[in-house]
């Protein structure tokens, strides 16, 4: 499935990450993603949102989220 699909379903793509996360170890970054997989930004937009909603659907965490949750706890305590 390395050729850009298009055509792929929502549980498709899932397939696809999960058995990528399985072959690499860790979860994937979305470049690991794209070429391993074939999936494309727009297919995951159109059908997820984002990459971080994506890997939330399939009951992964993406590796940028912990860094998100420091800052915004950061930005809370009234310092930036």
């Amino acid at each position: 499935m390395n050729r850009r699909n298009t055509n792929l379903t929502k549980e498709q793509m899932m397939a696809a990450i999960k058995e990528c996360a399985e072959n690499l170890g860790r979860v994937p970054s979305q470049t690991e993603a794209m070429k391993m997989k074939g999936l494309t930004v727009p297919m995951i937009r159109r059908n997820f949102g984002t990459y971080n909603q994506f890997l939330g659907v399939c009951k992964m965490e993406g590796r940028n989220r912990d860094r998100n949750t420091v800052r915004n706890n950061y930005c809370l305590n009234g310092q930036e």
